[in-house]
């Protein structure tokens, strides 16, 4: 489950919630614990 905060839904666009994707996909183990929070950076 990957969870993107209500919060930053504003700050963010479907841009970098699929930049954040793809930095998950190039790890290892990117799903070690079930819940994946998406921020925006900074």
């Amino acid at each position: 489950m990957i969870c993107w905060p209500r919060a930053h839904y504003a700050r963010m666009t479907a841009g970098d919630f699929l930049e954040a994707f793809e930095e998950l996909a190039r790890q290892d183990d990117p799903f070690a614990y079930p819940i994946v929070h998406i921020t925006p950076k900074k």
